[in-house]
């Protein structure tokens, strides 16, 4: 049997609770939202760069040495040249590390983009150490830098958006349950939303 994985992300914050037609609304204009589009980057100098010149990825950047672990290296880095991307000093502490990943060669670490302690949907920063000299070689982000939500208090909780998706889909079985997530969704200058995910078995 083929399970189906329905991903959804729904507002809370407009989202009234005495106004059921409403919901399903907005519902609908957020269900099945791509994930946000980078923007056309150009490869120049070792860099991707957009339309604006902002710089989205930097190879061969041997920068260093760093010393401690590779959350440390990468963080340390960052903050003395998290500007480039687009990363302001002040924001190196809305990084979350997501994953470490470690070859023969080299730390990998993945960093998650938090807006006052909330994910940002697809919000991410990559840094690579070698590990023979502890030289930064590496940096790809998609770090989103127009993030404001004056508030992040939803209005509604994630079951009550859990419950708005699953009656506004047709799904026949629910395979499993998974938490809802409150998440920036990085439209403008970012959108509170429940992220939803269904998996069904149709």
């Amino acid at each position: 049997m083929k399970y189906r994985l329905v991903t959804i992300l729904t507002l809370p914050a407009m989202l009234l609770a005495t106004k059921p037609f409403t919901q399903v609304d907005k519902f609908n204009m957020f269900r099945n939202r791509p994930v946000p589009v980078t923007p056309k980057l150009i490869w120049k100098n070792g860099g991707a760069y957009d339309s604006r010149g902002n710089l989205y990825t930097k190879a061969n950047v041997e920068k260093g040495p760093y010393s401690g672990d590779i959350e440390e290296a990468a963080l340390s880095y960052l903050a003395e040249n998290g500007e480039k991307f687009g990363i302001m000093p002040d924001n190196i502490t809305n990084l979350k590390k997501v994953k470490v990943i470690q070859t023969p060669s080299f730390d990998n670490i993945r960093f998650r983009q938090t807006y006052k302690g909330i994910p940002v949907f697809a919000g991410e920063v990559v840094v690579t150490r070698r590990k023979s000299d502890h030289m930064i070689t590496f940096v790809s982000t998609r770090y989103y830098r127009n993030i404001h939500v004056a508030d992040v208090r939803p209005d509604i909780s994630g079951e009550q958006a859990y419950n708005i998706s699953k009656a506004s889909l047709p799904i026949q079985r629910v395979i499993s349950y998974i938490k809802p997530e409150l998440m920036i969704y990085p439209e403008g200058n970012g959108i509170l939303v429940w992220h939803i995910q269904i998996p069904s078995d149709n």
